[in-house]
């Protein structure tokens, strides 16, 4: 029993690593680069996510702009992060504003409001054509 462990392991061992050696290693990266466009490989080349027209900056100011906020509001915290998640349909639109992490019924309502009078959205894109998407946004609130 003692000599049939060592000898399994030495037969394994050996016969796992009779590999043959070829020169055909190059054809399968040839076969990555050349990948089908809808394939997992190239969908970032494919594929835009949604943008507020005038981007980010342009988003930060539209919300400072808008948020009016009481000092009730906060409580005894100087600031507090809202986290807030939302659908851009495929024209752009914004629909199912829901505030996941919130700070009180009355502030998560306004934010709401705020969230869907805003202008329209560049939709994202996927294969050329526009898509609905969730967003989800960190909104940071300073008093």
């Amino acid at each position: 029993m003692r000599l049939i462990i060592p000898i399994l392991l030495c037969f394994c061992s050996l016969t796992s690593f009779g590999q043959i050696n070829s020169d055909n290693t190059n054809q399968g990266a040839s076969k990555i680069t050349s990948a089908k466009a809808d394939s997992l490989e190239n969908l970032e080349q494919w594929k835009s996510d949604p943008e507020f027209p005038g981007g980010p900056t342009a988003l930060s100011k539209f919300l400072n702009d808008h948020i009016e906020i009481d000092g009730e509001d906060l409580g005894d915290q100087r600031q507090k992060k809202v986290f807030v998640m939302f659908t851009i349909t495929e024209n752009g639109n914004i629909e199912d504003v829901m505030v996941l992490k919130g700070i009180s019924e009355k502030m998560d309502k306004k934010i709401k409001e705020i969230f869907q009078i805003m202008p329209l959205w560049k939709p994202a894109y996927l294969y050329g054509k526009p898509v609905r998407s969730r967003y989800s946004y960190p909104l940071l609130i300073k008093l």
